[in-house]
């Protein structure tokens, strides 16, 4: 995610989300919790600024990890209010023990810090969002046809939540 600085447009990166609780909730139930939760208000106070500057299309994108377990509903409702596009990217290798990308990640189990345990198919977020979905009452996720979707669609599969104003895609770099 960028600052936002509405006279000079949207470049510094941030984490969003680096520090969030061990569930990845944006949600606080207690005042340590609150302060872990400062970088989550920082975020959407700059998501928001860039909507009030009319920046769009606004895409959200976040590398999914097994071991931090995630909600990842908490990130699909940013889309029901905001004309957001948030992109679950499945955990991938980068490069190699030695650093130097003589990737031997997409045969190996482990390649650097990255672990196969780690990684979270593309199939299971989409059926874990659509669980988690219908179990909030959002209903089932729903298809995005290509003129629906955000513009530079790139490798992304996107799909919504019945009236969400913004969508939920997918980048599948080993799964598909």
């Amino acid at each position: 995610v960028g600052e936002i600085d509405a006279e000079r447009g949207i470049e510094q990166s941030v984490p969003f989300g680096a520090t969030s609780r061990r569930a990845g909730s944006m949600r606080a139930s207690s005042s340590a919790s609150a302060k872990a939760l400062q970088p989550w208000r920082d975020a959407l106070a700059g998501i928001d600024a860039a909507l009030a500057a009319g920046m769009s299309p606004v895409k959200i994108n976040v590398v999914i990890m097994r071991s931090l377990h995630q909600e990842l509903l908490e990130f699909a409702r940013l889309t029901q209010e905001r004309p957001l596009h948030v992109r679950f990217i499945e955990y991938m290798p980068l490069g190699s023990d030695d650093g130097c990308g003589n990737g031997r990640g997409e045969t190996e189990d482990v390649a650097g810090d990255w672990t196969r345990a780690d990684r979270i198919p593309s199939d299971e977020i989409i059926a874990r969002l659509t669980i988690d979905g219908v179990a909030a009452g959002l209903g089932p996720l729903e298809p995005v046809e290509c003129d629906e979707g955000p513009a530079g669609w790139g490798p992304a599969r996107y799909f919504r939540f019945k009236g969400a104003q913004g969508t939920l895609g997918v980048i599948s770099p080993l799964s598909h």
